[in-house]
């Protein structure tokens, strides 16, 4: 916790990510997953990618692809 709140003050927002999906998210999924069985409803949505392996112009493309879907301004 005292090093997601270091990430936080410090503004690392892509650390924070990382770490919050990898020692947070992806643990309490796998024990719910356990738990209650793997289930259609748990598969991880298709348009997820794996930031450790995306491009930048990837990324790029998908940060605008999430704009125009909420549409939110990019500018």
């Amino acid at each position: 916790m005292n090093r997601w709140q270091g990430m936080v003050d410090e503004e690392e927002w892509d650390a924070l990510v990382d770490d919050l999906l990898e020692y947070h998210y992806d643990p309490a999924y796998d024990k719910a997953a356990k738990r209650l069985g793997k289930h259609e409803s748990m598969r991880p949505p298709e348009n997820v990618f794996d930031l450790k392996t995306c491009t930048a112009s990837e990324y790029a493309a998908r940060a605008r692809e999430l704009l125009l879907a909420c549409e939110c301004d990019a500018g």
